[in-house]
């Protein structure tokens, strides 16, 4: 796992991550999170865009996935910014407090 924070004006604002990182099959999903009080600003989209790069030129990995819960409709606006495919829904697949939760499933193709 890679996990970097995320700084906006010296202060950690977020964090992303590489995770279940396969380097036999040259995969990996990534994940993020960010203090609310910083969303809406492209600090998402602009930190993923560099964690793809990372992946994809130092780590040569060939295929990224990126999940998004289907309410939540910012996340899977970042990967669709990002040029992810969409690849269809995992149906309550995600179990958060006692609820199940369908996610959305994206992937994106090493092009470098």
């Amino acid at each position: 796992m890679y996990a970097f924070a995320i700084f906006y004006d010296e202060q950690i604002v977020g964090m992303i991550d590489l995770h279940e990182i396969n380097q036999g099959q040259k995969a990996a999903k990534t994940g993020y999170w960010l203090d609310r009080d910083f969303r809406g600003r492209g600090i998402i989209t602009e930190s993923e865009a560099a964690l793809i790069k990372f992946a994809f030129s130092k780590l040569r990995l060939h295929r990224l996935v990126l999940e998004a819960q289907t309410r939540n409709k910012a996340s899977q606006a970042v990967a669709k910014r990002l040029n992810f495919n969409f690849e269809g829904i995992k149906k309550e697949s995600d179990l958060i407090d006692g609820e199940f939760f369908d996610m959305a499933v994206y992937s994106k193709i090493n092009s470098l």
